[in-house]
């Protein structure tokens, strides 16, 4: 791909990734090879939960990168979020190398398993989660150049619309299961992983004796067996959940064709 140009069949399967999150895998390890990277990941976080996705080959990686707590640990996640860059960063652009020698994601991560620069870029998503994209590379292969960065920031516009596309669905998908219910006469509600409220119908809102709504779209029973018998269900949910019919991707896909 020239540089600067449009990959546009790469394009149009990012955007099929809004309806068919099975996909991303293959477009992550394609947006890798074509941007001369290795491979990617993709996350999708909130406070409670952090949700992703990978090229076949950054599996392992990516799946020890959030199981084992990598992701907020150092600085450089928190400067890709907090820059607000329209685009692509280099880890040189958040970090000086004294300071990737130091970061632990670096140190005790990847250059444990080879990779030693990469590439990411973050950005936020109406469900109120941030979803952001990493890249990895080799030490022979040396920091990416500009022409590297300028055909992942041609892509980024177009990853930004497919999520929020993907986040929209996601609430409608919610939206409409809340409003069903609601026509066969059932109080409901739908929560995500994290317990946070995506959709509610006027019957549950109405039980103000048995519900009591908090701040942050939170949710707890006013019964203290069926609060705690919730509870645990959404923590068996965040600890077990390896995939399902949603439209972001989920932890454990590895619906990739061979490198």
């Amino acid at each position: 791909m020239p540089n600067g140009s449009t990959d546009f069949e790469l394009v149009d399967r990012i955007y099929e990734c809004g309806f068919n999150p099975e996909i991303w895998p293959q477009v992550l390890r394609d947006t890798s090879k074509k941007s001369n990277f290795i491979g990617a990941s993709l996350f999708v976080t909130n406070p409670d939960i952090t949700a992703w996705t990978s090229s076949r080959n950054s599996h392992p990686v990516a799946e020890r990168f959030v199981n084992e707590g990598w992701y907020w640990r150092g600085k450089i996640m928190s400067r890709i979020h907090g820059s607000r860059h329209q685009g692509f960063l280099r880890d040189l652009d958040l970090c000086s190398e004294a300071e990737l020698e130091e970061e632990p994601i670096y140190r005790d991560n990847w250059r444990k398993m080879g990779l030693w620069w990469g590439a990411a870029t973050a950005f936020s998503l109406p469900t109120g989660e941030a979803l952001s994209i990493a890249l990895s590379r080799t030490v022979d292969q040396g920091p990416a150049d500009a022409e590297c960065i300028q055909r992942l920031d041609v892509l980024r516009p177009h990853f930004a619309r497919a999520a929020v596309m993907a986040a929209r669905l996601h609430l409608e998908r919610a939206k409409a299961a809340s409003q069903t219910l609601a026509a066969l006469g059932l109080a409901a509600m739908v929560l995500d992983d994290g317990g946070k409220v995506l959709a509610a119908n006027s019957l549950i809102e109405n039980l103000v004796d048995y519900v009591c709504w908090r701040a942050g779209d939170r949710v707890t029973l006013q019964d203290r067996r069926a609060d705690d018998t919730l509870v645990e269900a959404l923590n068996r949910i965040a600890r077990n959940d390896h995939g399902g019919v949603r439209s972001f991707p989920v932890r454990g896909a590895t619906t990739d064709t061979p490198m």
